[in-house]
């Protein structure tokens, strides 16, 4: 029985990275949207996550040309993103799930022996330390490869700045008009240092996990069920959320991008 739990149990990290949202997303939401609160909640409620490790940011920069992915309505003919309650709904959701995550991770690192460090009891909060710091690489790689002109704060004082961002985060978007104007930067030694250490860590992070996971002891097949359970209800909740938020940054954002872009693109 406890050869079929760390069986169980090893299979979670990449079931997680699959169901999760990719790093990918989670930093187009943070560099984006206005949003930035919701989007930590949603990285730590997400410690797995897939990552393209060829550090082509062109693409999924393009994908907010269209709301052609999940939802295709007109956001003039969906009035939830207007309400308050939806935004206090999202914030809620995600403290939910985060603390889901951090919670049973607690109970993992209380309850569990790992055959191969019986003393290192903080393991699973190594890996979900080090799956947070994969989406926050991948957000510093996409903000040092777009150039972001807001129409809102191009030419406020820095306290009006923060004070606006402040309010933006428990405010629900209208969707009304294109304000953030995004323009690709040209690739810099930097960036594809950046990229590609985001892809070294995702992939240290699925084998910590797979490795701790898999060499828990004295643990029932239920309670191995139970915990994958709570990690995909967590996950699955983040997808849904960083799905409809990345749906709204689509109607104010615009994109533009020169032939270098494009030849970046081609190359990746």
């Amino acid at each position: 029985m406890m050869a079929s739990a760390q069986v169980v149990l090893g299979l979670m990290p990449t079931l997680l990275a699959s169901i999760s949202p990719s790093a990918h997303e989670t930093a187009m939401l943070f560099v984006f949207g206005d949003q930035q609160l919701l989007s930590f909640l949603l990285m730590v409620a997400s410690p797995a996550s897939a990552v393209d490790a060829s550090g082509n940011l062109y693409q999924y920069v393009q994908d907010l040309k269209g709301s052609h992915e999940w939802l295709s309505a007109d956001p003039s003919s969906l009035l939830l993103h207007r309400n308050l309650a939806i935004v206090v709904l999202e914030f809620l959701l995600a403290a939910v799930a985060a603390g889901n995550v951090l919670v049973l991770v607690y109970e993992i690192c209380m309850r569990v022996v790992f055959s191969f460090a019986q003393q290192l009891q903080w393991m699973p909060g190594l890996w979900v330390a080090v799956g947070v710091a994969t989406h926050l690489f991948m957000t510093v790689a996409l903000r040092t490869r777009v150039h972001i002109r807001d129409c809102r704060t191009s030419n406020v004082s820095l306290s009006t700045r923060i004070l606006r961002w402040m309010r933006a985060q428990f405010t629900a978007s209208d969707g009304s008009s294109e304000t953030t104007e995004v323009q690709l930067r040209d690739r810099t030694v930097a960036n594809v240092l950046i990229s590609w250490l985001t892809g070294l860590l995702a992939a240290a992070n699925t084998l910590l996990g797979i490795l701790q996971f898999s060499s828990l002891l004295f643990i029932s097949p239920n309670d191995a069920l139970f915990i994958v359970v709570r990690f995909v209800a967590s996950a699955v909740v983040c997808r849904i959320l960083v799905k409809y938020e990345l749906w709204l940054v689509r109607q104010q954002v615009k994109v533009g991008g020169g032939e270098q872009a494009k030849g970046d693109a081609s190359m990746g």
